[in-house]
């Protein structure tokens, strides 16, 4: 495996976990949520079952109090965030499953639109993997079948034709949308942690450029000091090859100049030509070290 691979797969596994500390925001939201509006609908049940309505407020009651004892106790008894939101999913669905069994013709539709309810508001508040998701609409599904066998007013047939085909939709519907909030959320997360990491990287060349950048800036100082301390030695060299060398090398071509050759015999002269010509090619010697050192 390499570096890479290594590297995506923590990305993953730290995306994952920012995510389940997200959705613990969320599932926390969504008790309270149950909490709060389940014993609300037992209104409806007082309009739907006015024989059992009280009976299903104590059971809405009974839930919430549940619910709020899960959230209380949640890091005692271990709960993550999924497993503590799937309590008042589970238990608010059995509880509408139940209602089945009491149920007429004429109260289906109602019960439908309960159910569908708490589906709509998962799919708002809740953010897992798909297969929880599906465990909670099979549980439901069951859980509906057996109270629906029970009651001996309404069947299989009855369910269907008044609503249960689109109460079963909004199971799917349900399914899809949390694990489409799901994936986004885990790829908004991975995409903010990606461009962390670019940002990161960015900062770290930019450090390394500017190090880079000091230590030319030092070198072309050092290097203009060397030059500057060149230029200074060949400007003294050159002072002292155009007047401490030349002067005392004119005054011996002068002097040469002044003996009597009249007066010399062939081999004087012949030494004097050879000292005249020596102290010549010295002068062009030193006047051209003089002009090489100008035009440096």
């Amino acid at each position: 495996m390499t570096a890479s691979s290594d590297y995506t797969l923590f990305l993953k596994g730290k995306a994952h976990l920012q995510l389940e500390q997200n959705a613990l925001s969320y599932h926390r939201v969504g008790c309270w949520v149950a909490i709060l509006a389940n014993p609300v609908f037992a209104l409806s049940d007082y309009f739907n079952f006015p024989a059992y309505w009280q009976q299903s407020l104590m059971i809405r009651l009974s839930i919430s109090v549940i619910v709020f004892l899960a959230m209380l106790f949640q890091k005692q008894l271990r709960l993550n965030s999924s497993q503590l939101v799937s309590i008042p999913l589970m238990l608010i669905s059995i509880q509408n499953a139940h209602m089945y069994e009491f149920a007429a013709e004429k109260d289906l539709l109602g019960q439908h639109l309960n159910y569908m309810a708490l589906f709509i508001g998962a799919s708002l508040f809740i953010l897992w993997r798909w297969y929880y998701s599906v465990v909670a609409v099979v549980v439901s599904a069951c859980a509906t079948s057996w109270f629906i066998y029970k009651n001996p007013v309404i069947g299989y047939d009855l369910f269907i034709v008044h609503g249960g085909l689109l109460l079963l939709a909004t199971g799917v519907f349900m399914i899809i949308l949390i694990q489409t909030r799901y994936r986004l959320n885990l790829k908004t997360i991975l995409a903010r942690m990606e461009l962390e990491k670019s940002k990161q990287q960015i900062e770290k060349q930019a450090l390394i450029i500017k190090a880079i950048n000091e230590s030319l800036e030092k070198k072309v100082e050092q290097r203009m000091d060397e030059l500057t301390k060149k230029n200074k030695i060949l400007e003294e060299y050159a002072f002292i090859n155009s007047h401490e060398l030349r002067a005392p090398l004119a005054s011996i071509m002068g002097i040469v100049q002044l003996f009597p050759f009249s007066n010399l015999d062939d081999e004087q002269k012949q030494l004097v030509e050879y000292l005249n010509k020596s102290t010549q090619e010295l002068d062009e010697v030193v006047r051209g070290i003089s002009k090489k050192i100008a035009g440096k």
